[in-house]
C-alpha cells in the first residue's frame, strides 16, 4: 500500500508541535534535547573527580543536574557529545567522558616543556536510554590539568 501524507505540522493530542515541514521540505523538531555547559570562575584543578561545570549557557530539555554536574538524558536516542578542557603551561590534562558512571571515552593532552598550553578534546556519539546520564571525570592523580583563567569558551561540555 502506498500513499502521500500532506501535512505541514504534526502535533500531539494535547496540541504540542512535534514536527514542522516548511515549503522547501526542511524539517524542524522544536523539542530536540541540547545543552551547552561551561566552567567559569578562574583557574581550577580537577584531579580525579567529576568536573564541576557551573555555567549553563543553554539546556533545551532542563536536564542538567547542577548538584551532580551531569546531563540526565531525557529521551532514548543518539547523543553527540563534545568536551573541551584547556590546560596551562607544562601540565597534563586527562579526562573521561562517562555514561551512567562508566568510562566511555578518554581524552588527553600533555605539555611538559617549552611553555606551551593545550586542549584535551573528546567528541563522541553515544547511544543512551532515558535513564542514562553523561558526565566528565578528571584523570589527573596529581591534580594537574588546569582550566584557563580567562576564557570559558575553552572549557566546555555540550551535546
Amino acid at each position: 500500500m502506498t500513499g502521500i501524507l500532506k501535512v505541514d505540522t504534526i502535533q500531539s493530542s494535547g496540541g504540542t508541535t512535534g514536527l514542522t515541514i516548511d515549503s522547501s521540505g526542511r524539517m524542524f523538531t522544536p523539542a530536540r534535547p541540547a545543552f551547552y555547559i561551561r566552567k567559569t570562575g578562574g583557574t581550577t584543578t580537577f584531579g580525579t573527580g567529576v568536573i564541576q561545570w557551573n555555567d549553563v549557557v543553554f539546556d533545551t530539555a532542563s536536564a542538567w543536574d547542577s548538584t551532580n554536574y551531569r546531563y540526565n538524558c531525557p529521551v532514548a536516542g543518539l547523543y553527540w557529545v563534545n568536551v573541551s578542557v584547556h590546560n596551562t603551561t607544562n601540565q597534563r590534562t586527562g579526562l573521561w567522558l562517562r555514561k551512567s558512571g562508566a568510562d566511555y571515552l578518554f581524552g588527553f593532552n600533555r605539555n611538559i616543556s617549552g611553555g606551551y598550553e593545550g586542549q584535551a578534546v573528546i567528541s563522541a556519539i553515544m547511544e543512551c536510554t532515558a535513564s542514562d546520564y553523561i558526565d566528565v571525570k578528571g584523570d589527573n592523580p596529581a591534580s594537574a590539568g588546569y582550566f584557563n583563567n580567562n576564557a570559558a569558551m575553552q572549557v566546555m561540555f555540550m551535546g
